[in-house]
């Protein structure tokens, strides 16, 4: 059989065109029949994934760079939507965007023809990213919706506050190295390499302080298992040909490991740890870990703890044979040059900032909604207090009642703290409309009490901002103005 007329088979059983645009390419209807696909496997058996998780309940917006719009379980309102057959499914499709999606990247309880509903646009997120990630990326989430409503907890985030200890950043190293030995040795040998895992572990958390401890359990919950349940979900399902679960995470656990190990440590690592340690549950039989986890009773790796249990001398026997197995001291001392070059580049990186004109502005988030959005920089750093610096920075953030909206246009510096709250400087001479009154942010910065308003808006070369109908007031501290809400 010619290749070309197998590619078109595939695809037909892929994506099920009936009914798409003649302009739609063939990548866009895969994706979208694989999005029905997943939405029909997990509405008839999500058991196999996540009790309870059935993402087919809730209506999902879908945007392609090209301006196709498709949604799922949206009940049609608009006369902008035409009724399209996908996989036997009737799928919501428009050329036409009347509700502005083309400038939002990802939204949750986005309301359309009056329904809330997640918004993904492809068009913005995409950025080099497979459509297979993208699908994985969708599934986590909206996952993500689920944990917050069912899940227990999740506001107990801590804080991270020993990405600079070295002995810390050298054992997880060490922890991601066993774990890519389990997810790549055969089913025989896999607890052999638990065992390490968890040796390794218990060592390391009694370094830490209670918060980098807290932060860490909230990071794989969170994440971790929103990655387990995307990744779960295609390996359950013949969804993705080819696709294993144990695999991808295999090579994602892999690219992290070379990457930056204090970012690693803070963030990116516990998306495959969370996940990793999801499967070894699975695969070890522990009885209703989900449930526990989801009630906020114990953690992945505290369940796991339990499930084989080690003794404090089979702890630190392991431990010291592990270390000489990876060349612990070795790594150590690598960290150590790696941390004193890192501190010396931010100590760098504040007087750069200091050095910037313009005035100081803190702007907050408001308490009352959530703040969506995303961007990029040409990098990211951690501080000690827990705060991040953006460089270069050009992003958007939206509430989720899109009556707060933020835009930056490469901001040389953008620090955000643990609240999400922005600190930039803006040219002095920027144009601040309060409540439909005109200032300067040079005017404000002088003002000696609070100014009130309901409206803030203002549009300059660096930063656009806007706030409607939202109480908050503008109050300066040693010349610095804040926005708070």
């Amino acid at each position: 059989m010619e290749k070309g007329l197998v590619a078109l088979i595939i695809f037909l059983i892929l994506a099920g065109t009936t009914g798409f645009s003649e302009e739609a390419s063939q990548e866009e209807k895969a994706f979208v029949g694989q999005v029905v696909h997943t939405l029909d496997a997990l509405h008839a058996d999500h058991q196999k994934v996540w009790a309870d998780y059935d993402i087919s309940l809730s209506p999902i917006v879908i945007v392609f760079g090209n301006g196709h719009i498709y949604a799922f379980n949206l009940q049609a309102k608009s006369s902008e939507w035409q009724n399209q057959k996908i996989r036997g499914s009737t799928v919501l499709f428009s050329e036409k965007d009347s509700w502005g999606l083309s400038q939002i990247a990802m939204q949750s309880g986005f309301v359309i023809d009056g329904q809330e509903s997640f918004v993904f646009n492809l068009g913005i997120t995409q950025n080099n990213v497979s459509m297979q990630q993208q699908l994985l990326v969708l599934v986590h989430e909206l996952f993500h919706l689920y944990q917050f409503e069912h899940f227990q907890g999740i506001k107990e985030k801590g804080a991270y506050v020993d990405q600079a200890n070295v002995a810390n950043l050298a054992l997880i190293y060490v922890e991601d190295r066993i774990l890519l030995d389990y997810l790549h040795s055969p089913k025989k040998g896999r607890k052999e390499h638990l065992k390490n895992f968890l040796a390794i572990n218990k060592t390391r958390q009694g370094i830490l302080q209670e918060s980098s401890i807290l932060w860490e359990k909230h990071q794989q919950i969170m994440e971790g298992l929103a990655d387990y349940v995307s990744i779960k979900t295609y390996d359950q399902f013949n969804i993705l040909p080819g696709f294993s679960g144990r695999t991808h995470l295999f090579k994602i656990s892999s690219r992290q490991l070379g990457g930056d190990i204090t970012q690693n440590a803070i963030k990116w690592r516990h998306y495959s740890l969370g996940a990793t340690l999801g499967y070894a549950l699975d695969e070890m039989n522990v009885k209703n870990w989900k449930k526990h986890v989801q009630n906020n009773e114990k953690s992945q790796s505290e369940l796991l703890h339990e499930k084989i249990p080690l003794t404090q001398e089979q702890v630190s026997m392991r431990t010291e044979k592990i270390k000489k197995r990876y060349n612990f001291s070795g790594i150590k001392a690598n960290l150590q040059k790696e941390i004193a070059v890192r501190e010396a580049n931010m100590h760098e990186l504040l007087e750069d900032y200091e050095a910037v004109e313009g005035i100081t502005i803190t702007i907050e988030n408001p308490a009352d909604t959530k703040i969506n959005g995303g961007g990029t920089s040409a990098g990211i750093f951690h501080m000690a207090n827990g705060s991040t610096v953006s460089v270069k920075d050009i992003s958007y953030a939206m509430s989720d009642d899109n009556l707060w909206k933020l835009e930056l246009k490469e901001i040389p510096f953008v620090f955000q703290n643990q609240a999400g709250d922005r600190i930039l400087k803006l040219d002095d001479q920027t144009k601040v409309e309060l409540d439909g009154k005109s200032y300067r942010f040079q005017e404000l910065a002088v003002m000696n009490s609070a100014v009130s308003f309901t409206t803030i808006v203002w549009d300059g070369d660096q930063c656009s901002f806007e706030s409607n109908g939202r109480s908050g007031r503008v109050e300066v501290i040693d010349g610095k103005v804040n926005i708070r809400f």
